[in-house]
């Protein structure tokens, strides 16, 4: 998972995003804040390990409902919140 800032250069360090997963009963939880990604980047650089975050099917199995679905919770934070 990458965010992408589409905006002015000099504001896309200011941005971060935080990932949630939780399981359903709410007993466990993965977190995970990642600073935005900046738009110019070429993709495949954006997308490797050190720059965004990688929930692999063994790590999320735990967190995942009857479905087989996982709920992730996102939420976008402006640097120092």
């Amino acid at each position: 998972m990458a965010l992408h800032y589409i905006g002015p250069a000099e504001n896309d360090l200011k941005f971060q995003y935080k990932v949630i997963v939780r399981n359903s009963d709410d007993t466990e939880s993965l977190m995970a804040t990642v600073l935005v990604r900046n738009f110019s980047e070429i993709e495949d650089y954006v997308f490797t390990s050190k720059n965004c975050l990688k929930l692999h099917h063994d790590l999320t199995e735990r967190f995942r409902n009857e479905k087989g679905e996982l709920t992730v919770l996102l939420k976008i934070l402006r640097d120092g919140e």
